[in-house]
């Protein structure tokens, strides 16, 4: 689900569609996979497909480092 999810976002072999995206990482982040949690962080911290909401950014970012996730490192 979150790879499907990220090929929506991206626009790879579909249209992009953030919507379809955001449903899709949240039902594989409430599978508990931590990688969609993470990016779900990322979309509320940037509004991007949902209202910006630093709050629910947060708290899925607070499940993801509970599994271990370790966002990338930016340069």
């Amino acid at each position: 689900m979150y790879n499907l999810g990220a090929c929506y976002a991206n626009g790879r072999d579909v249209p992009k569609n953030f919507v379809k995206t955001i449903e899709l990482f949240e039902k594989a982040a409430e599978q508990g996979y931590a990688a969609a949690q993470g990016a779900l962080r990322a979309c509320y911290s940037n509004g991007q497909g949902v209202p910006k909401n630093l709050v629910k950014a947060e708290e899925w970012f607070e499940k993801a480092v509970e599994q271990g996730y370790q966002p990338p490192s930016e340069f």
